[in-house]
C-alpha cells in the first residue's frame, strides 16, 4: 500500500516569526563573531580554526564555550561550526548563537546530532531540567526528552540552525508522548534552514504508544512561548490558509529524506494516537500526520 502523505501543522496563536538575521540591534559595528569548531578529534590543545584543528569534540562543549564568550562580550553572536560526523548527544542552548554544519565540501558527509541510544531507550534519562519546564509537573505535562532544546535564559535569544541533521533514536518499545527533535521555549526564536529533523518519536516497530514532534515552539498548557522561522522554499509543498482560522497555516508535503534545498522536518510512521492540532496563546508546533 503506498504511503499516505504526511502533514505538519504550524499552530500560530501568538507565535511570532523569528528574524532571519540573528544579530541583535545595535550590533552592526560589532567585531566578527567568535567561531567554535567541533569535530570527533577536537581538542582544547588545538588552534580551533578549522575541522582539522577543532577545539571541541562535542557540540555541547562548543555551545557552552560560545555562551561563555557571549556573556563576556555583550552583543556578540558566536558561531558553532559542526564538522561532518555523527555526534551522539543532547544539546541545550540558552543564548543567541549560530549552529551549523562546517563549511566543508558536501562530499565529506552530513553533520548529525543524534539522540544517544541510552537516553532514547530510558525515559528516566535525559529529561529537560531547564527553566522552561518549571511548570510541567504542576500542569501534569511530561518532562520533554529532546535532541536539541533551546530555552531562552534572557529576552531576545535568537538561534540559527542550518545545514544539520537532527535525528531521534527512540526504539519501537518507547511509550512516551513528550519526545522532540527540537524544542523551543523561554521566548527564544529559532531560524531553521537547510536542515533535516527526522525520526521524532519511535520509528519501528510501532505499538500504538509512540509520540513524537519534530519541531515544537512553545506549549499552550504550561504557557511557554517559542518562535520558529522556517523558510518556505520546500520542494513538493503546497500551502493553504484555513478560512476559519486565519492564523493557521497548513503545509502538505511528500517526504524527501535527501532533500537539502530547504528545511525538511522529517517524518515518522503513523501511530494510533497522533497529537492533535491545538489552539491557544503561546503555542506553536510542527506535528506530523
Amino acid at each position: 500500500m503506498p504511503e499516505s502523505p504526511r502533514r505538519f501543522v504550524i499552530s500560530c496563536g501568538v507565535m511570532a516569526v523569528a528574524a532571519a538575521v540573528i544579530a541583535p540591534a545595535g550590533a552592526a559595528n560589532a567585531a566578527p563573531p567568535a567561531v567554535f569548531w567541533v569535530s570527533a578529534g577536537g581538542s582544547a590543545a588545538h588552534a580551533n580554526a578549522s575541522c582539522q584543528t577543532a577545539g571541541y569534540n562535542s557540540v555541547q562543549s562548543a555551545v557552552n564555550a560560545a555562551e561563555s564568550y557571549e556573556s563576556s562580550h555583550p552583543g556578540a553572536v558566536p558561531a558553532v561550526e559542526v564538522c561532518p560526523g555523527t555526534y551522539s548527544e543532547q544539546v541545550t542552548i540558552d543564548k543567541s548563537l549560530a549552529l551549523s554544519r562546517a563549511p566543508v565540501p558536501a562530499s565529506e558527509g552530513a553533520a548529525v546530532i543524534q539522540l544517544p541510544s541510552s537516553v532514547g531507550s530510558d525515559q528516566s534519562k535525559g529529561l529537560s531540567t531547564t527553566a522552561c519546564q518549571a511548570n510541567d509537573a504542576a500542569k501534569g505535562v511530561q518532562a520533554p526528552q529532546s535532541v536539541i532544546e533551546i530555552c531562552g535564559a534572557t529576552t531576545g535569544v535568537k538561534v540559527a540552525v542550518s545545514d544539520l541533521t537532527v535525528e531521534g533514536n527512540w526504539p519501537g518499545s518507547v511509550c512516551y508522548d513528550s519526545l522532540h527533535g527540537i524544542l523551543v521555549g523561554g521566548g527564544a526564536s529559532l531560524t531553521l534552514t537547510g536542515s533535516t529533523v527526522e525520526k521524532a518519536g519511535a520509528v519501528s516497530p510501532l505499538s500504538g504508544c509512540q509520540g513524537g514532534i519534530g519541531v515544537q515552539a512553545g506549549n499552550q498548557t504550561t504557557g511557554q512561548v517559542g518562535h520558529v522561522d522556517q523558510p518556505r522554499h520546500h520542494r513538493d509543498v503546497s500551502e493553504e490558509r484555513d478560512r476559519d482560522q486565519g492564523s493557521r497555516l497548513h503545509r502538505r508535503h511528500r517526504p524527501h529524506r535527501g532533500d537539502r534545498s530547504g528545511t525538511h522536518v522529517g517524518h515518522r510512521p503513523e501511530r494510533d494516537r497522533v497529537p492533535r492540532r491545538r489552539h491557544g496563546q503561546g503555542h506553536g508546533q510542527f506535528s506530523f500526520r
